[in-house]
């Protein structure tokens, strides 16, 4: 309960995963940054929704992202966009 209303309350986008890369909670913020309702991101695959193309418009592939470092190695990783 405390940690929902620290995230609702957070400024910044948070997402968090699964260990397949599945949305398993997000705060309002991530969902207004990405454009989606925060009820529609719940199981969707995150690599999709945010980072399937470079700034060139070349696809990203999911094995280059940082979400699949941080899953098999635990690093962590700040994104900004």
């Amino acid at each position: 309960r405390q940690t929902e209303m620290i995230l609702r309350a957070a400024s910044e986008g948070v997402v968090g995963t699964d260990t397949d890369g599945r949305v398993v909670l997000v705060n309002p913020a991530a969902a207004q940054i990405l454009g989606f309702r925060a009820s529609d991101l719940g199981g969707q695959e995150l690599h999709p929704l945010i980072l399937h193309s470079r700034a060139e418009g070349e696809p990203f592939p999911y094995e280059d992202s940082p979400l699949a470092d941080t899953l098999k190695s635990g690093r962590k990783h700040r994104v900004r966009g």
